[in-house]
């Protein structure tokens, strides 16, 4: 009866590190990436790895985001170009 005690107390004591763990590893990404630390660090600890994976993905999104907001489409071809673009890259035709 002791034992198993013992064993249950120790499978909460890791599955807590654990826990502890996936949250300190979002809450350092989430900083090192611009994110909200203490928001993550509660998201890795309910939900591990999946939060982690959650953070690298809205930040790959950001970055597409943010790279679309830099872009025009060519008036001949349509076709995505930068706004300080004179020459169309795709159909070579001044814009």
């Amino acid at each position: 009866m002791a034992s198993a005690a013992v064993a249950s107390a120790g499978v909460v004591i890791s599955l807590g590190l654990w826990s502890l763990f996936w949250g300190g590893l979002c809450a350092a990404l989430a900083a090192w990436r611009g994110r909200d630390p203490s928001l993550w660090f509660f998201a890795g600890l309910l939900f591990s790895l999946f939060a982690v994976i959650a953070l690298l993905i809205l930040d790959v999104n950001a970055r597409r985001e943010a790279a679309a907001a830099d872009r025009r489409a060519c008036p001949h071809c349509a076709e995505p170009i930068r706004h300080a673009a004179k020459v169309c890259r795709y159909c070579g035709r001044d814009v």
